[in-house]
């Protein structure tokens, strides 16, 4: 039983090179099931999914290098077009008495995305969760990235982690808090579990566009992530959240410099200088779960970017700084007793403008992706996933039901790349207002494990509705990979 905790805690703490792994991938079902059941993890704290490597306490030191890679070919049916993505590259993992490890991944990809895709990969210059276009030859996009981190950990207790990466914090499908769905970037962290307690702090950099300056290119900004996590009991978990967005450049893109106060590592002490007039993107939530039954869960967020109390409470009006989301979900790891048999149902709902800012780069945002919901604002959602796995053959079925309101020449809230000062007004801010858009996307995945390689294949249906435009799809795609890289259709 020591060493059975001992390696959970060294999977928790030094394996979170993660960065690109599909948390929510049939694989990795078990090993989230085996984390839920003890009491003391802070579970919706990501990465701790990884979970492949050995830890041999036998040797001081230890060396791991293995490929990585992932195939894939999705065929639209319905409208004749073949998207495919190669990527491949290495992964070395080397430790140090467990307490000095580093991981390093780097890979190369070549991208012919598919048609729904392909505009942000060619207008914008990025491939969706993997970084930035290095060459565009006839709609065919070739990228890398590098992936890893430096974990020091010289007590039980706490840690210091440097990488580039990315980070998810919740127990649902989604994050309205802070989620894998943006491309890597550079970090640090430090990490300190005491008691029932668990304090995350992170400085980040990350990279926006500022459309008003167009010969700008990609501009720094850095975010600073404070994260409170206690374990009430043996299930009740709640949190506390709070992220600081800033640039070393001010409005009119002149250098400021970097406010030094930013990396105090204590909670909530930014919203404090926030009310006395701070020109960057406090934003703050909450978090928790209940555990119910011997294998479910109760979960949800509340994602907090204006506050103004007059505005909230209000019952005749709706204003535009009412900026704010909410998640509801539940998931039960052996629905009705039946071992292996997964079940998920999730609600999402965000406001206009929430995650924009005066000044598009101090958005909640990198490199024109969502550092949290993919859909951005302005959108109500419903998620339902259920998956089954026996021995290495796996099930997966999932749909997602979702309407937004949509940008025309306006700016109705969807868009946070584009400041709030070009909102259509003040009051009257209604959810779901503008273009009047339905997404709907259904997913029926076969899998099989082998190798620690993954064979899968889905059939994909994914519907775009609106006034202005219809989109039809449905696909079949065959992937082989090893389970390290993440990536998902299922928004738009």
């Amino acid at each position: 039983m020591k060493s059975f905790f001992t390696t959970l805690v060294f999977l928790v703490v030094a394996l979170s090179v993660y960065s690109q792994v599909d948390i929510n991938s049939p694989f990795f079902r078990q090993v989230e099931f085996i984390i839920y059941q003890d009491s003391s993890t802070h579970t919706q704290i990501k990465p701790y999914l990884y979970g492949n490597s050995k830890v041999d306490s036998t040797n001081n030191w230890s060396l791991t290098v293995k490929p990585v890679f992932s195939l894939k070919q999705n065929f639209d049916i319905k409208n004749n077009f073949l998207a495919n993505d190669y990527r491949g590259g290495v992964n070395i993992e080397t430790n140090y008495r467990k307490k000095l490890q580093l991981n390093a991944i780097y890979y190369i990809g070549t991208l012919k995305p598919e048609s729904f895709f392909a505009y942000k990969s060619d207008s914008l210059g990025v491939v969706p969760g993997f970084g930035k276009v290095i060459s565009n030859k006839n709609g065919r996009f070739t990228y890398h990235n590098f992936v890893g981190n430096l974990i020091y950990k010289p007590q039980d207790y706490f840690y210091f982690e440097i990488g580039n990466g990315k980070t998810f914090l919740g127990d649902g499908y989604r994050s309205l808090l802070l989620s894998d769905i943006a491309s890597p970037y550079p970090y640090f962290k430090a990490v300190v579990e005491v008691w029932k307690i668990k304090y995350f702090y992170m400085a980040s950099r990350q990279k926006n566009y500022d459309f008003r300056f167009p010969e700008q290119q990609f501009t720094p900004k850095y975010t600073f992530t404070h994260y409170l996590s206690f374990n009430v009991g043996k299930r009740l978990n709640f949190s506390l959240f709070e992220a600081v967005v800033t640039s070393p450049y001010d409005s009119l893109m002149a250098k400021r410099g970097l406010d030094v106060n930013y990396l105090n590592p204590v909670i909530f002490f930014r919203p404090v200088e926030y009310s006395q007039g701070s020109p960057d993107n406090v934003v703050i939530g909450f978090s928790g779960h209940l555990k119910i039954f011997k294998s479910g869960m109760l979960y949800g967020q509340v994602f907090i970017d204006e506050f103004i109390r007059s505005h909230i409470t209000s019952t005749s009006e709706e204003y535009w700084d009412e900026k704010y989301g909410i998640q509801a979900g539940m998931k039960f790891y052996r629905t009705f007793g039946i071992k292996n048999l997964y079940t998920q149902g999730e609600i999402n709902a965000v406001r206009p403008y929430t995650y924009s800012h005066l000044n598009p780069i101090r958005n909640y945002g990198h490199m024109y992706e969502s550092l949290a919901h993919p859909l951005g604002s302005n959108f109500i959602e419903g998620i339902g996933i259920i998956g089954y796995q026996y021995q290495d053959l796996f099930f997966q079925a999932k749909l997602v039901y979702a309407r937004y309101g949509e940008n025309d020449s306006l700016n109705y809230g969807r868009n946070q790349n584009i400041s709030y000062l070009d909102r259509v007004g003040n009051k009257d801010i209604l959810w779901l207002q503008g273009v009047s858009t339905t997404f709907k996307y259904a997913d029926f995945l076969v899998g099989y494990r082998k190798w620690n390689t993954q064979f899968s294949l889905n059939f994909i249906y994914r519907n775009v509705w609106s006034s202005q435009e219809t989109k039809d799809n449905l696909m079949i795609m065959v992937k082989i990979e090893t389970p390290i890289f993440g990536e998902s259709l299922d928004y738009n």
